[in-house]
């Protein structure tokens, strides 16, 4: 579904980056694919990070685990 909805947004922009060439305001349409790529690049970001997070339960077994203890 996603992928369909960012088929339609890119047709969409498509369509309005022509009549703002058409109308002299092609800067326009270069910043509003630059917001759109931004914002995709953000979430594809945030996913591989969340991805690469240790689960709780592993955090949790690391710091029970005791370390060395200083003897004096």
């Amino acid at each position: 579904m996603k992928q369909i909805l960012n088929c339609i947004l890119l047709g969409v922009y498509t369509f309005a980056a022509s009549w703002l060439y058409q109308i002299q305001l092609g800067a326009v349409a270069f910043l509003l694919l630059s917001f759109f790529l931004f914002y995709r690049t953000f979430i594809e970001l945030r996913k591989t990070r969340e991805g690469r997070r240790p689960s709780p339960e592993a955090v949790s077994k690391k710091v029970r685990k005791k370390k060395a203890e200083i003897v004096t």
